[in-house]
C-alpha cells in the first residue's frame, strides 16, 4: 500500500504536515490524527463507499471514502484503537482483513 506523495500532499497541503508526514512514513495514522483526516477528507470524497458501526459495551465502527484523487480513505476503531489509511487503489483483500477486525469486534458485543 504506497501513498502517492505528490497526490496527497496536493490534497492535504492546508493539512497538518505532522500527519501528511506520519500517513507517508508507516502508510497509516493512528487515534485522534486518524479522526482528523477523516473529517478532512470527507470534503474531498467522491461517496462513502462502506460504513457500519455498532456502539455496545464495544465500540466498532468502520468507514471507507472514496475520494476526489481517485485514492481511499479507510478508517476503522475498534474500542479505543483508531486506524486510518490512504489508499492509492482499493486492495479488496486488505478490506477483508479489515473487515475481518471489525466482524470480531461486533461479535464481542
Amino acid at each position: 500500500m504506497s501513498v502517492d506523495k505528490n497526490t496527497l500532499n496536493r490534497l492535504l497541503k492546508e493539512f497538518d504536515q505532522s500527519i501528511v508526514e506520519e500517513i507517508l512514513e508507516k502508510g497509516y495514522v493512528t487515534g485522534y490524527s486518524a479522526w482528523r483526516l477523516y473529517d478532512f477528507l470527507k470534503k474531498y470524497s467522491k461517496r462513502v463507499l462502506y460504513e457500519d458501526e455498532e456502539i455496545d459495551e464495544h465500540e466498532c465502527y468502520i468507514v471507507l471514502l472514496e475520494l476526489i484523487t481517485n485514492q481511499y480513505y479507510l478508517l476503522l476503531k475498534i474500542n479505543s484503537d483508531v486506524n486510518g489509511f490512504i489508499l492509492d487503489e482499493f486492495d479488496k483483500e486488505f478490506f477483508e482483513r479489515v473487515m475481518e477486525k471489525f466482524r470480531e469486534c461486533v461479535k464481542k458485543q
